[in-house]
């Protein structure tokens, strides 16, 4: 039984169950989303959910996305688990304050041992989104 959550929004089904899949999906990335998205609900608005907009990704559909395939160790490859999430911020979901309190916080909490950044905010395919991810075990 999956909790449901007022805080954790996903963009469909597949998404959902691809987060909450323990064989498949990094627990790390898992706490790192849970503790994003009720720190997002508590801090800046219980009106802004954190919206899951994609969590696994295969060899085809990062081509599709980005003209090519990247290396293997895309941290949305399940090799052999999944350590990234991206999440909704078109649109102004989030302002560019909220934004940067969000940076703050997962800086602040989770930052990399391995000098990568936990937080990356982008646009792929004209698409505005959070990107976060953690790194390998």
């Amino acid at each position: 039984m999956r909790p449901q959550l007022e805080f954790l929004r996903f963009k469909t089904e597949v998404l959902e169950n691809q987060f909450w899949s323990t064989d498949k999906t990094h627990p790390r990335i898992v706490g790192l989303t849970l503790s994003l998205g009720n720190w997002i609900w508590t801090k800046i608005s219980p009106l802004k959910p954190l919206i899951i907009t994609a969590v696994w990704r295969n060899a085809e559909e990062q081509k599709q996305l980005y003209g090519v395939t990247q290396a293997p160790d895309s941290p949305h490859f399940c090799n052999p688990l999944c350590r990234a999430v991206d999440f909704r911020a078109k649109d102004d979901y989030f302002t560019k304050p909220e934004q940067a309190e969000i940076n703050k916080f997962i800086t602040t909490h989770f930052k990399r041992s391995d000098g990568k950044p936990t937080i990356i905010w982008h646009s792929v395919a004209d698409e505005f989104h959070g990107h976060i991810q953690v790194e390998k075990s």
